[in-house]
């Protein structure tokens, strides 16, 4: 087969298509074409005789480099850069210019003397293995304009020391940072969510992650062999943790694990035999540190005695405080080193509504809602305003949610009858003009 002509339907080129077709000279690919896979004319006459370095099709993409120059200027027509376009070449610095919107997946893949490269902000996608086995290359900038970065990106690059990641990224995939042991430390954007299968594996000389409190898993082997990771703080964003996570970090010390995480496979710390799980008080990783003979701090928030304070964590509420009350000093006790945050969103009163966050060094390790009894709109008083919002919640002319706002329920039923209503309300002024007391360890009414 001599000559080929792709019609204009072909949307796809899968890998390895016309591979190995030497005699293939004449091919016309049309512009219609959106994805042309690794190697797909390798071994053709035509690759071989294209005119030029830059082999540029379809909507003016680099298909390849085959030039040997070791500075490259890609060409200011090109908007994307095809699947393994410099794969294996002798590249040592590229200039990709704006207006490019795409890497292809392995596009420098084992590009070995690459040392420099800048991406400009045009970019919104980069595949996967793109910058595999590039083992000189030491910093790399991804800008805010990418979202999507495929897995195996940088694995295998062994030089890599400085890595800065789109703030705009969903997923560090997996093996991303496989193997890349002179990476020291990684700040992972807020805008990430999960932390793919062995995103981070044998990053031997990592010291320091910072993972943001938008991240929710943890994938299996994420930081296995993370020898030098000494101590990691988990967000109260995440709820699971999988299988051998953290495995053989064997200097892995200490880890903070919140109430949010509920879920923990049993290898997750498989070989990290110096490791101090610090917690709260009746969590899952409490439970899990012993069952798995894992050492455990745990800390602990309790009333403190000679007052009514509740901490209610089967609710996450905390309550029996008095109206007015402007700070938990005095009420609320923590061990330990923790301390307490308190977010009022209605001013310096704390009400209904308010949150207690316990923290331990900047890690929030669970978080509790107030409920005052009879203080429906949070500005920590009862009277008449109240009594307003319960007529209306009765009228639906407030919408409240069972789940979100169940500190709101909680704190207006106070006749105890399982509804917001005029009977509600007529208490709430009847305590307003002391006629009757709503207790706040109970949440009833009671005549005075």
């Amino acid at each position: 087969m001599a000559n080929i002509a792709i019609p204009d339907s072909v949307k796809c080129l899968g890998t390895d298509a016309f591979y190995g077709c030497s005699k293939l000279a004449y091919i016309n690919i049309p512009d219609s074409l959106t994805d042309i896979g690794l190697e797909v004319f390798d071994g053709t006459t035509w690759l071989q005789n294209y005119p030029g370095d830059f082999v540029v099709v379809c909507k003016n993409m680099l298909l390849r480099y085959k030039g040997s120059d070791t500075d490259i200027t890609i060409p200011d027509n090109v908007k994307s850069i095809g699947a393994g376009a410099f794969d294996c070449s002798g590249v040592v610095s590229v200039t990709i210019p704006d207006g490019v919107t795409v890497i292809g997946e392995a596009a420098f893949q084992s590009c070995q003397a690459l040392t420099d490269i800048v991406i400009p902000s045009s970019v919104t996608d980069i595949g996967g293995v793109v910058f595999n086995g590039c083992s000189q290359l030491q910093s790399i900038i991804i800008p805010d304009s990418v979202t999507t970065l495929g897995g195996d990106a940088f694995a295998g690059c062994l030089e890599l020391t400085d890595v800065t990641l789109s703030n705009n990224l969903k997923c560090i995939e997996s093996e991303t940072f496989d193997y890349c042991p002179k990476l020291s430390e990684i700040t992972i954007p807020k805008s990430v969510t999960s932390i793919g299968v062995s995103a981070f594996y044998s990053c031997s000389g990592l010291t320091r992650v910072t993972i943001p409190d938008s991240v929710k898993n943890i994938g299996e082997d994420a930081f296995s062999f993370c020898s030098n990771l000494i101590n990691i703080s988990i967000p109260n964003s995440v709820t699971s943790i999988d299988n051998d996570a953290f495995q053989l970090c064997s200097n892995l010390t200490s880890i903070i694990i919140p109430n949010s995480v509920t879920s923990i496979d049993s290898g997750a710390f498989y070989g990290c035999k110096s490791l101090t799980i610090y917690c709260a008080s009746g969590s899952y990783a409490e439970s899990f540190a012993q069952d798995n003979g894992i050492s455990c701090i745990s800390v602990n928030i309790a009333g403190i005695e000679g007052t009514n304070t509740v901490i209610d964590k089967q609710r996450g509420y905390i309550y029996g405080l008095n109206k007015g009350t402007a700070s938990l000093v005095g009420n609320i006790a923590v061990s330990g080193s923790a301390t307490v945050q308190v977010i009022n969103p209605l001013g310096s009163v704390i009400g209904t509504g308010s949150i207690v966050n316990v923290i331990l060094n900047s890690t929030i390790l669970e978080t509790f809602t107030v409920v005052i009894f009879g203080d429906i709109n949070g500005d920590g008083n009862i009277d008449s305003i109240d009594s307003g919002v319960a007529v209306d919640v009765q009228n639906y002319m407030t919408n409240w949610d069972m789940a979100t706002d169940s500190a709101l329920y909680a704190a207006g039923d106070v006749n105890g009858d399982g509804n917001i209503d005029s009977i509600d309300a007529g208490l709430l002024v009847d305590s307003e003009n002391y006629l009757v007391n709503i207790n706040q360890t109970t949440g009833l009414a009671v005549a005075v």
